[in-house]
């Protein structure tokens, strides 16, 4: 994925909060590109639905040409004659005939693979993302690794997660939302599912004396 860089005016504003120019880089490659392709709105599910039925169609259609092709009788003149022009022209077990046979098989395993695909539809509207935490993790983790390679020390910028819309994490995470262009611009959903995650995380630094902040990737 290619690197997304902010506009001038939100590395302006990112500096502005605290964070390190090799942070606003890290969150650049490692973050945005990520973030971006997982935040798309998904596509309508009557769309989806149609273009798998189509296909499930169309696969039938062929198959079923195939099949009567290779069982043409002779009291279908026509079907016989058009069978006489494949290679070996005896059916499904000689030359060209083979070749078909293999294709309809193919073509009866292709059906079941797109009929069991129309069954996973879901029986709602397809949901969006913009709850899920992964952009925000993605997000905080390429921030404390950028803090870390500029200074050594994770929490060099002091925005900790934070859902309030005066915080300075909130603003950040904004900032980014931005530069992606996310389909779903205010991030309040998803910060708030991950807090509850690190909170999680937190109590279990305290209570094993580890510290309050992980390092990327963990």
């Amino acid at each position: 994925m290619h690197r997304i860089t902010f506009k001038a005016h939100q590395r302006t504003d990112l500096l502005a909060l605290g964070v390190a120019s090799k942070a606003i880089e890290c969150i650049e490659v490692e973050a945005l590109p990520i973030a971006r392709q997982f935040l798309k709105r998904p596509p309508r599910k009557n769309d989806v639905q149609r273009e798998l039925n189509d296909l499930e169609k169309t696969l039938t259609k062929a198959h079923g040409a195939i099949e009567r092709l290779l069982d043409a009788p002779g009291s279908v003149p026509h079907l016989k004659a058009a069978l006489a022009q494949i290679a070996g022209g005896y059916g499904r077990h000689s030359l060209g005939g083979l070749r078909l046979n293999e294709t309809s098989k193919s073509l009866s395993i292709a059906i079941d693979v797109v009929a069991k695909g129309i069954a996973q539809v879901p029986p709602g509207p397809l949901r969006h993302r913009s709850a899920d935490p992964y952009t925000i993790e993605l997000i905080h983790n390429a921030l404390q690794h950028g803090s870390i390679a500029a200074t050594g020390d994770p929490m060099s910028h002091g925005l900790k997660p934070s859902a309030s819309p005066t915080s300075g994490f909130r603003r950040m995470i904004g900032i980014c939302y931005e530069a992606i262009d996310a389909p779903y611009a205010d991030p309040e959903r998803a910060l708030k599912a991950y807090l509850k995650e690190w909170r999680v995380l937190e109590r279990y630094f305290e209570v094993n004396a580890i510290g309050t902040e992980r390092t990327p990737g963990s």
